[in-house]
């Protein structure tokens, strides 16, 4: 995976090792052993073998919620969201676009974190986003979209789409 001018890989053995922009991003904890990683501007995260979330880097929000346990995450470039093992999502981290304000009642069954706006493919298949929706292309979901992945980036978003073709918009 690639962040902010370093890659952080996770090993066959679970383990984790990042490389590139200095020594203060790619120190990965000691003996961490974690299932997924996600990278974020100058920090990174890991979804740990016991569900527990690790972060670490150069920003603030690095500091995980107390007591999450999930069973996805992913970093956007301020914040980070968790899908939980219900089926709902947390975000934390910078918030200054409402990012991390998760709507009310929102299950789903995969969540991705952007540049001040997150999305989650909802159980339905549908895909539902929050945060800078006002005029963002990326929150304009194409009509009748059903999905069975979804991944956003800084400008635009992408699906798999349920009939294995590949949509993006943005």
């Amino acid at each position: 995976m690639g962040g902010s001018d370093y890659q952080c890989a996770l090993k066959l053995d679970n383990t984790v090792t990042c490389w590139g922009w200095g020594d203060k991003i790619i120190s990965v904890p000691d003996s961490l052993k974690a299932e997924q990683i996600a990278l974020g501007q100058l920090y990174a995260c890991a979804l740990k073998l016991d569900h527990t979330v690790q972060c670490w880097g150069l920003r603030g929000h690095t500091t995980v919620p107390n007591g999450l346990v999930a069973k996805q995450i992913s970093a956007g470039t301020n914040n980070i969201c968790a899908l939980k093992h219900d089926n709902t999502v947390q975000c934390w981290g910078a918030n200054d676009s409402g990012q991390n304000n998760v709507p009310d009642a929102l299950t789903a069954k995969q969540v991705t974190a952007g540049h001040g706006i997150n999305c989650a493919l909802k159980l339905d298949n549908t895909i539902q986003c929050w945060g800078d929706t006002h005029n963002n292309p990326i929150s304009v979901i194409p009509e009748g979209l059903l999905a069975k992945q979804i991944v956003l980036s800084f400008n635009h978003m992408c699906a798999l789409k349920i009939d294995n073709t590949v949509e993006c918009w943005g």
